[in-house]
């Protein structure tokens, strides 16, 4: 070949090796448009306490499409989240999520942070700025320990029974299944427990059938509240609605209270059914009802209140002073049933009524039926007081204007138990 010799020069032999590492360590590709974040519940999709924000990267053959992905991890420290949590995959989509808990741990920035890293350890992170977390408002409203919160108000207990209406002040119970066991309390289970505490002027509006049951599991407290309406003023709890409420507490210790309702506020029941009493077998104080301060109570628009408690009394006053209690229309009814102790004690009456549309005790429990109880000279003739067996004369006490006799069906002003702790004066 003319005698000439050719020599072949390779320019870019390592070019091409640097370059072919160079590929080998690519980082992961990432980009926004593949990656999803959950809006709140709140309006415009801000988040709320309870919200569940969910974060998906889409790495299959649609998305970003990257091989060998060692893990996912999600920053949610601006909503007071964890900064590293894992994401789990699914044919190739990555999925990470966080419930939100508390709005006072959250920033500013609104921002969440999606790491990718490959099996060489390579590493790419995408921020992405999501939805703001609204500020939560707290109110003086707890069913178990759950406080009621603008955050939870749409479902409180998130089965759908509970729900609270900050514009119109009401609490809904629908179907509500409100247990010992499920939901606990908003104190110490060794001295009280609260099972629905209200701190409030509030409507209590009822649905269906609904329950606050304590379910008793071999231990005590000291104090069971059913239903706890603690206000100290004039501004009432309205219990309302065309559904039912039942009340149940369980066993405290010797010398403890066990109460269906306790009361520290005005109570007006509309138009409902509420029946509340104590199975506990101690304690001092043990009631359907316990009036801490002569508070009035009140029933109307064919409203009924039935309070029982087989070992203790249907409804007791903190107080002996002389002063209407119960408010009671012509169409409602008023049924007080007590075991060892009675249907009524210290309790002054004041209603338009029907007969028989009051009664204290019963034929199921053998105690008193009513102690030191008043009623105006109108309205006397429309208690029933019913014994176990058929009451006597000589077990009666009556004040002006009976005289010191006894029908069978005309009951005086002011009842007091001739032989007070004899179970003379019971149901029937």
């Amino acid at each position: 070949m003319n005698g000439y010799k050719y020599r072949c020069i390779v320019t870019n032999i390592e070019k091409t090796v640097v370059s072919n590492s160079v590929s080998l360590n690519v980082v992961p590709n990432v980009t926004a448009s593949n990656i999803s974040v959950t809006d709140g519940s709140g309006a415009g999709g801000v988040y709320m306490i309870g919200d569940k924000i969910t974060v998906t990267w889409n790495n299959s053959a649609t998305g970003d499409n990257n091989t060998e992905i060692k893990e996912v991890k999600v920053d949610f420290s601006d909503y007071g989240g964890p900064t590293n949590e894992s994401a789990s995959k699914t044919s190739d989509i990555w999925k990470a999520e966080y419930t939100l808990t508390d709005s006072s741990k959250a920033s500013e920035k609104n921002q969440i942070t999606i790491t990718v890293t490959d099996n060489n350890n390579q590493t790419t992170s995408v921020v992405i700025l999501a939805k703001s977390f609204a500020p939560v408002t707290f109110y003086d409203i707890w069913i178990g320990s759950t406080r009621v919160s603008s955050g939870n108000a749409g479902d409180v207990l998130g089965n759908g029974t509970v729900r609270y209406d900050e514009v119109s002040n009401i609490l809904t119970f629908e179907n509500a299944s409100i247990t010992s066991d499920e939901y606990g309390y908003d104190c110490d289970t060794n001295y009280y427990r609260r099972m629905v505490c209200i701190k409030q002027e509030l409507i209590l509006n009822l649905i269906g059938e609904n329950k606050i049951e304590a379910i008793n599991d071999g231990t005590t407290c000291f104090r069971w509240y059913g239903l706890y309406y603690d206000i100290d003023s004039d501004k009432p709890l309205t219990i309302t609605g065309a559904g039912t409420l039942e009340i149940e507490t369980g066993d405290v210790e010797t010398g403890g209270m066990s109460l269906g309702i306790s009361v520290s506020g005005p109570i007006i029941i509309d138009g409902c059914i509420v029946t509340a009493y104590s199975t506990s077998e101690a304690g001092k104080f043990v009631a359907g009802i316990y009036n801490w301060d002569n508070y009035t109570i009140t029933l109307k628009n064919n409203a009924k209140l039935h309070i029982y408690a087989p070992d203790g009394k249907g409804y007791m006053n903190n107080s002996g002073e002389n002063r209407y209690i119960f408010i009671i229309d012509e169409t409602s009814t008023f049924i007080a049933q007590g075991g060892n102790g009675a249907g009524v004690d210290y309790l002054n009456f004041n209603f338009t009524a029907k007969p028989n549309q009051i009664v204290m005790g019963s034929e199921e429990y053998d105690g008193t039926g009513a102690k030191r109880i008043g009623v105006d000279s109108t309205n006397y003739k429309y208690i029933r007081i019913v014994n176990l067996d058929t009451p006597k004369a000589e077990d009666f006490s009556f004040t002006p204007p009976i005289p010191n006799t006894y029908d069978g069906t005309v009951k005086s002003a002011n009842i007091i138990s001739y032989k007070e702790g004899m179970g003379s004066i019971t149901v029937k």
